[in-house]
C-alpha cells in the first residue's frame, strides 16, 4: 500500500494552508485551553476533569473510529467504561460549561461589539452507537428520538 504524501494528511497544516507557526504550540494552547474549563468537570467529591480533556483531545487528533472504546484504548488502553460514564452518567455541570464559554466571549474584544456569536447543534443520524457522543436522543431534523450524535458549532461575525 502506498503511503499518501505528507500534504494529504489530516493532521498537516499544509493540507489546511496553516503556516507551522500557527500550529507549533498547539498541544499547549488546547491544553490551556482544557485549564480554563477544567472546574466545570469538579464536584464536591470528583473531579472528572482529566476524561474531558481526554474526550476533547481525541475529537482533535483521532482520524477516525472516535468512539469511547477507542479513545479510551488509545490514550489508556482501557475498554471505555470510564469515557462512557463520563459522558452519560457523571454529574459534571453543562450550566458551568455554557457559563465559561459566556465568559470566553465577554474576555474578547472582537466580540463585544459589533459582532455576534451563532451557536448552532446539529444532529448527524448514525446506525449504532458506535461513535463517541451516540445515544438515543431527540434529532431535529429527523422529528423523532433515535440513534443520533448531535454536535454543537459556533461562528463569530464581527459587523
Amino acid at each position: 500500500m502506498q503511503a499518501l504524501p505528507v500534504e494529504k494528511h489530516l493532521h498537516c497544516p499544509i493540507r489546511w494552508g496553516l503556516p507551522d507557526s500557527l500550529v507549533a504550540d498547539l498541544g499547549a494552547r488546547l491544553h490551556r485551553f482544557w485549564q480554563r474549563f477544567h472546574h466545570c468537570f469538579t464536584t464536591r467529591t470528583r473531579d472528572s476533569g482529566l476524561l474531558a480533556y481526554d474526550y476533547l483531545r481525541a475529537q482533535l487528533t483521532m482520524e477516525r473510529a472516535r468512539n469511547f472504546t477507542n479513545i479510551e484504548r488509545r490514550l489508556h488502553d482501557g475498554d471505555g467504561q470510564r469515557l462512557q460514564h463520563f459522558m452519560s452518567s457523571s454529574p459534571w455541570s453543562g450550566a458551568a460549561v455554557f457559563e465559561q464559554i459566556r465568559h470566553e466571549i465577554v474576555l474578547t474584544p472582537a466580540l463585544r461589539e459589533g459582532g455576534t456569536l451563532i451557536l448552532d447543534e446539529s444532529a448527524d443520524e448514525k446506525a449504532g452507537d458506535e461513535s463517541a457522543g451516540v445515544s438515543r436522543q431527540y434529532n431535529g431534523r429527523m422529528g423523532k428520538v433515535d440513534f443520533c450524535r448531535v454536535d454543537t458549532g459556533s461562528v463569530a461575525k464581527n459587523f
